[in-house]
């Protein structure tokens, strides 16, 4: 019920209430992803990056061991990780366990640190470096 309460405040922009609620939500239930991740998404609406974060990294972990790398919710989670992140200037994108076998470089793949134009710099720098260590 308090997740639900939430999400009505969420929806009418009342942030405070909203968090009050999902706070409680999940302090009910605190293995919970999505009440983690909807607590988390409302810190981060007013720009409350590092409050959030340690909401969405737990969020993330539970729902990898849990659910599964490829589960819809997973995903959502490293998505909203990623965002998180881009907002703070930080290009260490986090990628679950099924998108970590492969790092992409191309521009058009979206998790690629070179589609990112506020993380262009640091991906050329990182390729520099990866094509001076091999040779």
């Amino acid at each position: 019920m308090d997740y639900l309460q939430g999400r009505n405040y969420e929806l009418q922009i009342n942030y405070p209430e909203a968090e009050r609620y999902y706070k409680k939500a999940a302090a009910i239930e605190d293995e919970n992803p999505l009440y983690l991740n909807a607590r988390a998404r409302i810190l981060w609406e007013p720009g409350r990056y590092p409050d959030a974060e340690p909401l969405i990294r737990h969020a993330f972990a539970i729902g990898e061991k849990a659910l599964g790398p490829k589960h819809p919710n997973t995903v959502q989670c490293t998505k909203n990780l990623n965002a998180l992140l881009e907002k703070k200037k930080q290009c260490g994108f986090i990628r679950c366990a099924a998108w970590r076998t492969a790092a992409p470089t191309r521009r058009s793949d979206p998790s690629s640190l070179a589609g990112n134009p506020g993380c262009r710099g640091q991906f050329r720098r990182r390729r520099r470096r990866d094509r001076r260590e091999t040779g």
